[in-house]
């Protein structure tokens, strides 16, 4: 196993969800560490959250993994702390600086609006609902054990915190380029038009990024695909 960290950076609402991930990393010889980030209504803010941790966690700049919510905070990581990061892979990040802008603040918009009328609960169901159908309680405990408790421990800070850090992000093609280390994007087949667009984007607009497709999944890609996502990793960091 390598002794160069794969920094996983926990994504918003499940902090579990890039556990299986992280197994299959290890399995394939990399060495993951799972990254906590506070839920401060800011990208930026958490950004520099997490430069604190890498000081403490290596003596040098490392391999930073984000997954949809969690890959805009590397984002903002990679382009204002570049000393910080080696490699990046950023597994459908949400859009920035997209012809689907305005579609996305207003979905985020709305999703405040639910929990502020019918409750984090109901919030919930319906924007887990619509993200992985009306059994999204099935679908995420066969995917992981226990996901369904961490979802629902998660859910107040990611109504109240987390869709306002969206809400108030911004990433520009000057901050694309200031991204000085190689790049990962990874999009699912069968995602969202609005999130395509900003993995196209990145991949066009960070200097060293490679777009890579996953058959068969989704936006939540990284957790439905743990071992194809974990193969383009291994792959990618075998490669330099």
């Amino acid at each position: 196993m390598t002794d160069t960290p794969v920094v996983l950076i926990r994504t918003a609402l499940d902090a579990g969800e890039l556990l299986p991930l992280g197994e299959q990393l290890a399995a394939a010889g990399l060495r993951p560490v799972d990254c906590p980030r506070p839920s401060l209504g800011s990208i930026r803010g958490e950004a520099d959250s997490v430069a604190e941790q890498l000081r403490d966690l290596a003596h040098g700049p490392v391999h930073v993994v984000g997954a949809s919510y969690s890959a805009a905070v590397a984002l903002a990581l990679a382009s204002h702390r570049p000393d910080l990061v080696s490699r990046l892979t950023l597994v459908e990040p949400p859009p920035a600086g997209t012809a689907y802008d305005g579609v996305f603040r207003g979905l985020c918009e709305e999703m405040v609006a639910d929990q502020r009328e019918r409750g984090t609960a109901a919030a919930l169901d319906g924007f887990m609902g619509a993200l992985a159908g009306d059994d999204w309680r099935a679908r995420q405990e066969s995917l992981r054990a226990g996901s369904v408790g961490e979802i629902e421990a998660g859910a107040e800070a990611f109504f109240t915190a987390d869709l306002a850090a969206l809400l108030g992000w911004s990433f520009s093609d000057e901050e694309a380029a200031a991204v000085a280390c190689p790049a990962l994007v990874v999009q699912g087949a069968a995602t969202r038009p609005m999130f395509a667009a900003m993995a196209e984007r990145v991949a066009r607009l960070v200097p060293q990024a490679a777009l890579e497709i996953v058959p068969g999944a989704d936006h939540l890609a990284a957790s439905t695909h743990p071992v194809e996502v974990a193969g383009l990793i291994s792959a990618a960091t075998a490669s330099r």
